[in-house]
């Protein structure tokens, strides 16, 4: 990509002031704005950096709420060159403290904080932007090298690693998971905060189409999502398998889905055959499976078609994207085979932040490997195997978690799974699992399903919770519930 054919998406989403400025941009509990609006706020929020001294290279962290002026400063510093990095008070301050230490913050821009340990804070909910403040026109120069965002890692493995993702990282996102051009009516609901990557990444791609985006605010709770979703008769979502799930399960007792909802799209987890099935039956008759990660966006699809023939698929390479499975050597799997999963495409990133052994292990040879285990269906469809470091050997038989997973979520009366190891001073790894279920089901009578579904490989013991504990944007944590395990065999730990 050239800078005489690079077009940044900030550029793409202001220009649609121009070819239709009354159409509605962005809504908020607050505040609904119009695309001719939504420009001239990206535009005083642009002077408003200025004049605090934020421009091209600055970095600044930002930790703010589900807002209208959330993304209008997003396209503000995306044309100013200001490089951002989102925080959440979900985190210790502890963690906040070292990433903005370590990375070189020079202020943070919030309307949930008024302070912060050691770096000055822009409380824009007592000093921002009046309406009538003069705005800077967001024409400036940007090249497809220039950085803008600093993107965490996932950190289900451990402590967030971290890309410095420039302009045309953001726009080969875009062009992999393209939504459909412009289209009458399109409306979006924001159901994954925007502090978290896809969360922002599903908005701005609605926004380069030239449809409506409608916030949460302050109340991403599921009864104000489901409450938003007929309010404003959205077309369009775009969200995790927890978030669907919960949506299906508030629109249960109605006569009928959402009427508007056209597609659901979901990414971040894995979504069920189960989570599925009470999409489809609940909230809307088109689902979709977005795979990736946060380093890269998404790299493969699974469309309703796809789906219906192979519903345990995360789907086909995305558009641009090459994947691989291979062996521990290098050498590309056999069809069904489990091996390594690798993927590349145009403007991967190529390291992480000051991380050189994270960033040889995940970065070779011009390959992306994401630590996922997966193999390839005989229609070129791939299946998600699990994490590599959740492997689990249990008397040198390697088990991956998933299949554990998907045997008992065959079992009519389970409604979700998770499987985990503890650790056995004989064995290595003693699988285990938990589950919800949507009937009564014993412990016993599970292993015995399980058992005649993997056979050795089964776990020993299964859990029945009343939930799965999460995380992020509203991944099972198997960390969790593996100490929930533990607290409950207590002294008789097998």
């Amino acid at each position: 990509m050239t800078q005489a054919d690079f077009r940044p998406f900030h550029q793409t989403i202001l220009a649609k002031a121009l070819v239709q400025p009354e159409a509605v941009c962005v809504i908020d509990d607050r505040s609904k704005l119009n695309y001719r609006e939504f420009a001239r706020r990206a535009g005083q929020w642009a002077a408003w950096l200025s004049r605090n001294n934020l421009g091209k290279g600055s970095r600044v962290a930002l930790l703010m709420t589900n807002t209208t002026d959330h993304l209008a400063l997003i396209l503000a510093m995306s044309a100013s060159g200001v490089v951002h990095l989102s925080l959440t008070l979900a985190d210790s301050l502890e963690i906040n403290q070292q990433l903005v230490e370590r990375l070189g913050i020079s202020a943070i821009i919030s309307d949930a904080i008024a302070e912060f340990p050691g770096c000055p804070v822009l409380d824009v909910a007592k000093k921002s932007p009046a309406k009538d403040d003069p705005e800077l026109t967001l024409t400036g120069k940007c090249g497809p090298d220039d950085p803008w965002k600093i993107v965490l890692s996932s950190g289900s493995t451990g402590q967030p690693k971290m890309i410095l993702q420039t302009q045309a990282m953001e726009l080969g996102y875009h062009f992999r998971r393209p939504e459909p051009p412009a289209l009458n009516g399109l409306r979006f609901l924001q159901t994954v905060e925007l502090r978290y990557t896809y969360g922002l990444r599903v908005c701005l791609s609605v926004l380069i189409a030239g449809g409506a985006v409608i916030l949460t605010g302050a109340d991403a709770s599921m009864e104000n999502l489901a409450s938003l979703l007929i309010k404003h008769r959205i077309t369009r979502l775009a969200t995790t398998p927890f978030h669907a799930l919960g949506l299906a399960k508030r629109f249960a007792s109605q006569a009928s889905r959402p009427a508007h909802l056209d597609r659901v799209a979901t990414s971040g987890s894995i979504a069920t055959r189960f989570i599925q099935e009470e999409v489809r039956r609940y909230l809307c008759a088109n689902i979709v499976i977005y795979y990736g990660t946060n380093e890269v966006g998404g790299i493969a699809t699974a469309d309703p078609a796809l789906l219906a023939k192979h519903p345990d698929s995360v789907g086909v390479p995305a558009p641009g994207v090459e994947i691989d499975i291979v062996r521990p050597d290098g050498t590309v799997a056999d069809p069904n085979e489990t091996g390594l999963l690798r993927a590349r495409g145009l403007n991967f990133p190529k390291e992480y932040i000051d991380n050189p052994p994270a960033s040889i292990k995940a970065f070779r040879d011009g390959w992306f490997y994401p630590g996922d285990l997966a193999s390839r269906g005989g229609d070129g469809e791939i299946y998600f195997r699990g994490r590599v470091d959740d492997l689990m050997n249990f008397n040198g038989i390697k088990i991956a978690p998933v299949d554990i997973e998907l045997a008992l979520q065959s079992h009519p009366d389970v409604r979700q799974a998770i499987a985990f190891a503890l650790g056995h001073p004989v064995h290595q790894d003693y699988p285990c699992a938990a589950v919800t279920v949507v009937r009564a089901a014993s412990e016993q009578d599970l292993l015995r399903y399980a058992r005649t579904k993997l056979g050795r490989r089964a776990p020993k013991l299964v859990m029945v919770l009343s939930e799965i504990p999460t995380m992020g944007v509203g991944k099972p944590d198997r960390k969790a519930v593996r100490q929930i395990a533990l607290n409950l065999l207590g002294q008789r730990r097998p």
